[in-house]
């Protein structure tokens, strides 16, 4: 199939458990994160997107000049407590200030780090600073997307499949925004003092060892991951093929793919351990709950100490699943 130079890196790194080198899963597509964002209402706003997005501080700042010039579009709009995004969404907080989720040899975890903490403390303080919608920690991620469709909200964090959504007629469940539908753009997800990574998640192909016809299931595997078979179906699904070349058919050629594609390249994903069930619902747990704590707060930010509080919360119970 080609091998790991086939593949796009993250995607590769989730085909077998982490310290292993036995391969037992083939990448078939990948959910790649970017930035969505109103070209119009930067504009407006006097900012210039290269600029807003070069990094997480300079993101911060864009927003603040959005919601001075545009009261009546959200900044940044993003799901909130109740989302199954909440952990992926932090993650890329966590990776961009220098953080991580677990450490090296994936014997600790990493999220509680002083670098991790800055990370995720900055993405809680949208909300106390007022550059996120009022009640943006009820919604989930259709929600904000949609919010983002009918015209409410400046930026989100999306996946490439609300190009297709963008694209879709309006009498069979596209967006009702012209103004929106005219002016998305993407952009890579902003860089931090630790780098720039983005969140890559998708699907894996495997065969159980009890299947009646491995051949014909090798077979089988071998034509799903095949440049025309990842092309077809990573575009109908709104979705990256997980195949480098691939992503070179015509249906991605389109050039609101291309921030999707470079941060495929840049993409970090969950763990490959078989306690990651575990571990992630003790994170997203923790998480939800600091939501809780920021929506509390009576419109300010929430203090460095909670977030750590919390942080190492979760810690605790995912150092008890890893032996530790």
């Amino acid at each position: 199939m080609g091998g790991s130079k086939a593949f796009v890196p993250a995607a590769w790194k989730l085909t077998g458990a982490q310290g292993s080198s036995e391969v037992t899963a083939a990448p078939w597509f990948v959910d790649v994160r970017a930035l969505a964002y109103r070209k119009d209402v930067f504009q407006k706003a006097g900012v210039d997107p290269k600029q807003a997005f070069k990094d997480l501080k300079s993101f911060e700042a864009a927003l603040q000049k959005v919601k001075d010039a545009n009261p009546d579009v959200a900044p940044f709009v993003h799901p909130g407590r109740n989302d199954w995004n909440v952990w992926q969404n932090a993650s890329q907080f966590v990776w961009n200030y220098g953080g991580d989720i677990l450490n090296k040899d994936n014997t600790q975890a990493a999220f509680n780090s002083d670098k991790s903490v800055d990370g995720v403390h900055q993405l809680t303080s949208f909300y106390g600073k007022g550059l996120t919608a009022p009640d943006t920690l009820e919604l989930n991620s259709a929600e904000a997307e949609a919010r983002f469709g009918n015209g409410e909200a400046a930026s989100i964090i999306a996946s490439s499949y609300l190009i297709s959504q963008a694209r879709s007629p309006k009498d069979q469940g596209g967006w009702q925004s012209d103004e929106a539908r005219n002016n998305l753009a993407f952009a890579e997800f902003p860089a931090g003092p630790g780098g720039q990574y983005t969140f890559v998640g998708g699907s894996q192909l495997g065969i159980f060892n009890d299947c009646p016809q491995p051949e014909v299931a090798v077979k089988f595997v071998q034509y799903l991951t095949s440049n025309e078979s990842q092309a077809r179906y990573a575009s109908n699904i709104g979705m990256l093929p997980a195949r480098e070349e691939a992503q070179k058919a015509e249906a991605f050629n389109d050039p609101l793919y291309q921030p999707f594609k470079a941060g495929s390249q840049k993409g970090k994903a969950a763990p490959a351990i078989v306690e990651w069930g575990g571990i992630e619902n003790a994170f997203q747990t923790e998480l939800q709950g600091l939501w809780e704590e920021v929506a509390a707060s009576e419109g300010e930010p929430i203090d460095r100490e909670t977030v750590k509080q919390r942080l190492d919360a979760a810690a605790e119970t995912v150092n008890g699943l890893l032996g530790q």
